[in-house]
C-alpha cells in the first residue's frame, strides 16, 4: 500500500506539470489504476484485521511428571522393547515362511523320489524273500485231508 501511494503522488505530480491533454489523460488513465489497486490492497488488509481479530490461538504448557524412580525409567521403555519385540517375531516369520518355501520347492520333490525308489526297493527286496529257490510254497488244506509225517531218515 506505501509503494502504491508513492506511485500515486508521483503521478499526481507528473499530472499537474503535463501540458498536452494527451499526457494528462494517460496520466490519469495510470492515476486511476493505481487508486483502483490502493483500495482492493486496503480491503483485504482490512479482511485480514477482521479475520485475525476472530481467530483464537490457545498455548498450553504442561511440564512431563516426574518417574518415582528415575533409574528404572531409564532403563525400562515399553515403546522400545514393543518395538524390539514386533520386529523379532516378524524376523521369525519370515524366516518360518522361507524354510516352508525352500521345503516345499526343493526338499518335498527330492524326498518324494527317495520315497518312490526306498518304497520299490523295499517292495522287489520282499518279492525275492517270498518266490526265492528252495522257499516252501503252503497250498492250503481241504477240509478232512490227513497230513501225513515225513519218514524218519535212516
Amino acid at each position: 500500500i506505501a509503494n502504491l501511494r508513492v506511485t500515486e503522488r508521483a503521478l499526481q505530480d507528473i499530472m499537474n506539470r503535463a501540458t498536452k491533454i494527451s499526457d494528462v489523460l494517460e496520466v490519469q488513465a495510470q492515476l486511476t489504476t493505481v487508486r483502483g489497486e490502493i483500495e482492493v490492497a486496503m480491503a483485504e488488509e482490512q479482511h485480514l484485521k477482521e479475520q485475525a481479530a476472530f481467530s483464537t490461538l490457545t498455548a498450553q504448557f504442561v511440564l512431563k511428571p516426574e518417574a518415582a524412580i528415575t533409574q528404572t525409567r531409564e532403563n525400562f521403555d515399553p515403546e522400545s522393547e514393543i518395538d524390539r519385540a514386533t520386529a523379532t517375531l516378524v524376523t521369525i516369520l519370515q524366516g518360518l515362511a522361507t524354510g516352508a518355501i525352500w521345503f516345499a520347492i526343493v526338499w518335498l520333490p527330492v524326498l518324494l523320489v527317495v520315497a518312490v525308489i526306498v518304497l520299490a526297493g523295499f517292495l522287489v527286496i520282499r518279492r525275492r524273500r517270498t518266490a526265492g529257490p528252495g522257499s516252501e510254497v503252503s497250498l492250503p488244506l481241504e477240509a478232512g485231508t490227513d497230513i501225513a509225517a515225513p519218514p524218519p531218515e535212516g
